[in-house]
């Protein structure tokens, strides 16, 4: 008996993506051409998985920033990088004073922000890390971000003065926000305890 020939086509459509095949010849054995429909459908899926999580991602990053110009129209500054105790101890992230700006006020309520991340009381909190600071498609533990601030001396997220939690206003942003790096995404070796103070200071 001879074979029949298969022309199999992948294409989008408005539900997603759809496998044709079409057969020259009945009879053939159709189940013989699932691993073709397989190999040929793998690449398409992961490429769509990866544009989503692509978006998905940015948009994290929009609303960082959108909850970072927030916290500015209230208190005519943006968060320090962390907020710190009189002796100029850092105790709490930015992440931790964007909460309310983040629909997170609940939780921004329940920290203790006069004392540091890692207090008894305040450790406990780790576990509730809002999905907003986690990466689509990370795999990191449970209250670890990838989502840092540029800081250091020349960026947003400057150190604050002993016993405060502002930081930069906009009229110190002298290169225009638009040309400023705020915030960016870091792989999972990267990635940090998001209440913990820290963030990336560039040389």
């Amino acid at each position: 008996m001879c074979s029949s020939d298969l022309v199999a086509a992948i294409r989008r459509t408005d539900d997603g993506i759809e496998f044709v095949s079409y057969q020259t010849m009945p009879g053939g054995n159709i189940g013989a051409s699932a691993p073709i429909a397989a190999a040929l459908l793998l690449p398409a899926v992961a490429a769509a998985r990866e544009s989503a999580q692509r978006t998905q991602g940015s948009n994290n990053l929009k609303m960082i920033a959108l909850a970072m110009h927030n916290h500015h129209d209230v208190y005519k500054a943006f968060p320090a990088g962390y907020n710190s105790d009189a002796d100029g101890k850092p105790l709490l992230s930015w992440r931790v004073h964007i909460l309310p700006f983040i629909e997170h006020q609940p939780l921004h309520d329940q920290f203790h922000l006069d004392e540091p991340w890692d207090s008894p009381h305040n450790k406990k909190l780790i576990a509730q890390m809002p999905e907003i600071y986690r990466a689509p498609g990370s795999k990191a533990d449970a209250g670890l971000t990838n989502y840092l601030g540029v800081g250091g001396k020349d960026g947003l997220f400057v150190r604050p003065a002993d016993g405060e939690r502002l930081g930069t206003q906009m009229r110190h942003i002298i290169d225009g926000d638009s040309n400023t790096m705020m915030a960016f995404e870091v792989s999972d070796a990267c990635a940090l305890i998001w209440s913990k103070p820290g963030d990336f200071s560039p040389n």
